[in-house]
């Protein structure tokens, strides 16, 4: 649990950059946005990826342990972790939206995913 705390001290760090960095003048930091948002993308479909796999892995520990009660509450675990995921995920999606949006530069959105 502390290391999926540590994990999302770091994405919201990760956005308050994202936040500063947009604020700035594009031209001197335009690197800078470029890596910030190549390093977003890349933790999205990383997150998303894993959070599918987690889930597709506990509904079978949940199918396959179907006489052992502790194995089945562990899966369940699992699966409810891997939905969780995909929530925060999504919520920090539409945070650095939103702060990229409402930036000082409103004319350029940074990362608005479709």
């Amino acid at each position: 649990m502390r290391k999926m705390m540590k994990k999302a001290i770091a994405l919201l760090a990760v956005i308050f950059l994202a936040s500063i960095v947009s604020a700035g003048n594009p031209r001197y930091l335009g690197p800078m946005i470029n890596l910030v948002i190549a390093l977003i993308e890349v933790f999205r479909t990383l997150g998303y990826s894993l959070a599918v796999i987690m889930f597709i892995y506990g509904g079978a520990k949940y199918a396959y342990t179907a006489d052992d009660p502790g194995g089945r509450k562990q899966a369940l675990g699992i699966m409810v972790a891997s939905i969780l995921a995909v929530v925060i995920i999504q919520i920090a999606t539409v945070l650095i939206c939103t702060i990229s949006v409402t930036g000082n530069d409103p004319g350029h959105h940074y990362y608005c995913p479709t």
